[in-house]
């Protein structure tokens, strides 16, 4: 897959188109194919370093795609679900998993 990645320094200049291999969802994960995302403000301020982060950084909060996969535990979702992931600022750090979002179909979207 391709993925653009944030470079060190961070900074608009060190976004870099890169390729990765999917790794299969965990415990309560699904793998979504993405179709689409955008940019928000979190994203902006992760990429020009006003919130510190490591290099190899995926700046990605807001997306749209296909399940792909789910990983053990996963009962709400399943493989061809169309679905939505969005800047969720209670994360404070470590997996979100889908145990802890609210799933709403993409026809309400």
């Amino acid at each position: 897959m391709h993925v653009m990645r944030l470079g060190e320094p961070a900074g608009l200049d060190s976004l870099a188109l890169d390729t990765a291999e999917p790794r299969p969802p965990g415990p309560g994960e699904v793998q979504v194919e993405v179709a689409a995302s955008s940019l928000n403000f979190h994203d902006y301020v992760v990429v020009t370093g006003l919130i510190p982060t490591a290099p190899g950084r995926v700046p990605l909060s807001d997306c749209a795609g296909t399940v792909t996969a789910v990983g053990e535990g996963v009962t709400r979702f399943q493989p061809g679900d169309r679905v939505i992931s969005h800047f969720f600022p209670g994360w404070v750090d470590g997996t979100a998993t889908m145990d802890k979002l609210l799933g709403v179909p993409g026809d309400h979207v």
